[in-house]
């Protein structure tokens, strides 16, 4: 119904890994509050790997929450997109005697002396074949789309990226193989699903690490997992990692905003920007000078939830901004509930 998007945080479950009463009115909220489109926080297509904090999607319990959190979101107009993860990867090493799954045997986050275990092709298939059962649980429980969680450093970041990447199968070696992971994704929920459920991706056009992908590298895979059929693309920059930061006070707003507009020269599909973006003046400058089609903002949404309503009843003087404190990040990264310094009722 308008051009906001609210973009995709990580939010605490229960501990089943489904919605929590809290997390849906926190979603909820959002939507009354004006948001066109609502994205979830990072749901694991299987618990095979462990269960994220964020939560997973499997069981028909979980269908019947997700099924209640989108009648409540599609009362306000908004449509609702459940973000899907497949793991991650050399970022989720708790435990270093068991060393996690990645592309290739490269240093886990955690654990820089602690070597990943390569990724075989049958988990790699496993993993497919439960993105496509999720996509269609959430197509059964009435979500409008589905956002693969393709950025950030994570598992399917981790094959796109030659600096992770360094298998000599199929899918490794060529922009091609490295994108055949997402590709196979993609295929699957168009199986599984039909055509008629959007599938979004969200990339990491710039991952900022050393040896990294560029947005020249971006380009060149864009083409290839659009053919896949992909509907739209959220752009974000940058990776835990990275040496130059993104997210804190000191980044320039809207920092990152010229790496969506450079996507749009490969794609004829909408693209909207999803970092360092938090005022309304930012807001226009993407859709008027063509930066974006539409604008991805997240910590805005914790300090203002009705953010979109009150600029569409013209009472834009009104809303409370963010000021990119990073206290909602701390607290998250540390497993505790998301919390605001200009919001004290988050939940």
């Amino acid at each position: 119904k308008n051009r906001i998007a609210m973009a995709p945080m990580a939010t605490v479950a229960d501990p089943d890994g489904g919605f929590s009463q809290v997390v849906s009115d926190y979603f909820t909220a959002r939507a009354k509050g004006g948001a066109g489109l609502i994205m979830s926080g990072a749901l694991a297509v299987t618990d095979r790997y462990g269960t994220p904090a964020s939560g997973w999607i499997g069981s028909p319990m979980h269908t019947a929450r997700l099924t209640q959190l989108a009648d409540r979101i599609h009362i306000y107009g908004a449509k609702f997109c459940l973000e899907l993860t497949y793991g991650n990867g050399r970022c989720g090493c708790s435990d270093p005697s068991k060393p996690p799954f990645s592309a290739s045997a490269v240093p886990t986050l955690q654990y820089p002396d602690v070597l990943c275990r390569e990724m075989p092709k049958e988990d790699i298939h496993f993993l497919v074949q439960q993105a496509g059962k999720a996509a269609a649980q959430a197509k059964l429980a009435g979500v409008d789309g589905v956002v693969i969680h393709a950025y950030a450093g994570y598992l399917l970041d981790q094959f796109q990226s030659s600096e992770w990447n360094h298998r000599t199968d199929e899918y490794g070696g060529s922009a091609e193989n490295r994108a055949r992971f997402l590709c196979e994704i993609i295929d699957e929920i168009h199986k599984t699903c039909g055509d008629d459920m959007p599938i979004l991706v969200r990339i990491s056009a710039d991952d900022l690490m050393p040896d990294g992908n560029r947005i020249a590298d971006t380009l060149e895979l864009i083409p290839i997992i659009e053919a896949h059929g992909v509907d739209a693309w959220s752009v974000q920059a940058g990776f835990h990692e990275a040496p130059r930061p993104v997210a804190n006070q000191i980044v320039p707003e809207g920092e990152f905003i010229d790496l969506a507009k450079q996507v749009k020269t490969v794609t004829s599909k909408p693209v909207f920007p999803g970092t360092r973006i938090n005022t309304l003046d930012m807001c226009e400058k993407v859709v008027t000078e063509g930066y974006g089609d539409a604008v991805g903002m997240a910590r805005q949404f914790i300090a203002d939830p009705d953010t979109a309503r009150k600029v569409e009843e013209g009472r834009p003087e009104q809303v409370r901004p963010c000021i990119v404190c990073s206290r909602c990040l701390d607290n998250i990264f540390i497993g505790k509930p998301c919390q605001c310094s200009v919001n004290a009722n988050v939940w």
